[in-house]
């Protein structure tokens, strides 16, 4: 069988966005998982972060999303994944402004910027201080400003939500081979994280201004952005005593760089931020519907001139001198 599918990316973090809606017959909640897994091993013919599976909203918006990670797990929230499938949509739907349903509630999008280089910006998502069950075991305490003794560094650490789970830890340096090692670690402690945990290190580089790089559950690992993870970054950021109340954040990350912005009156309890999503290509692709072993492609279009522009985006931020100053590939 073939498979038609968009390949997107929010600041270098690519998703598969399939659309079921233009599909005879949807697949099934248990064939999803093993598609996305397929999809998204880089070892094979495509390669993502995820996949997302846009069919028509049974609720009143423009769609609904689910979203996998390589592993084939459901996503409760995936903002670079919902960016993703917004500029599908926004493309195909002829709008600038969409709703979308996820497991975790609705969010809206709004498209802006020119058409080399569109820029998404996520309605406020709920942010949530610490984590309870089932994100941590039942025993463990509030994580905020808590030193993780097993931990390389030890921390201290801060433990945010934001429909998915993040531990947030502030470094003068991104020692990249440290933060692999952590996040592999946090995410074979079942005893200590149930569901796995995005860690993140972040350095300060100015007043409002920060580099954050994450390991992502789910099977990522090491990814060039995680939406949800700048968001986290920017809450901890803004509730530490030497930054309190920077409401806005620009988060450099591999991928170049994110506008956040906090809100939600005393605790800054919600958060937006505002990327460029582009498409890496367009693709159709055959597989086994048993297996999903996938088969050479037959199409696959590169979209050359958003190339083009996102490169320059990353040159005009500055992103290689901000990496030379605080992270350190050894």
């Amino acid at each position: 069988m073939q498979l038609s599918f968009r390949s997107i990316h929010a600041l270098g973090s690519d998703y598969i966005v399939i659309d079921e809606s233009d599909r005879p017959t949807r697949f099934s909640q248990e064939s999803r998982p093993k598609l996305a897994s397929a999809l998204s091993d880089r070892r094979a013919a495509a390669g993502a972060d995820g996949v997302v599976f846009v069919d028509a909203s049974q609720s009143g918006g423009d769609a609904s999303l689910q979203i996998f990670t390589p592993s084939g797990h459901e996503s409760e929230l995936c903002i670079n994944g919902v960016l993703c499938a917004a500029r599908y949509l926004t493309d195909k739907l002829d709008k600038e402004r969409i709703v979308v349903a996820t497991p975790t509630g609705t969010v809206e999008i709004t498209r802006s910027g020119d058409i080399a280089l569109p820029m998404f910006t996520s309605g406020f998502v709920d942010v949530q201080r610490g984590l309870a069950p089932p994100y941590v075991e039942a025993s463990i305490p509030v994580l905020w400003d808590t030193t993780l003794d097993q931990f390389t560094p030890s921390g201290p650490y801060y433990a945010v939500g934001i429909g998915v789970p993040h531990l947030i830890c502030v470094v003068p340096k991104i020692r990249l081979k440290q933060l692999e090692h952590t996040g592999t670690l946090a995410n074979a402690r079942q005893d200590i994280f149930p569901t796995g945990m995005n860690v993140t290190f972040v350095a300060r580089l100015s007043s409002g201004v920060c580099y954050a790089r994450t390991f992502e559950r789910g099977g990522a690992g090491l990814t060039s952005s995680c939406a949800t993870a700048m968001l986290a970054t920017s809450y901890v950021l803004c509730h530490l005593p030497q930054s309190a109340h920077e409401l806005r954040q620009r988060v450099f990350c591999p991928g170049g760089a994110a506008d956040c912005e906090l809100g939600g009156a005393a605790t800054h309890s919600v958060a937006k931020l505002t990327v460029p999503c582009l498409y890496a290509y367009t693709a159709e692709i055959g597989y086994q519907p048993d297996t999903f072993e996938l088969s050479g492609w037959l199409d696959g279009r590169c979209n050359d001139e958003e190339a083009l522009a996102y490169q320059r985006f990353k040159e005009e931020v500055g992103l290689d001198e901000v990496e030379s100053r605080v992270v350190d590939e050894d």
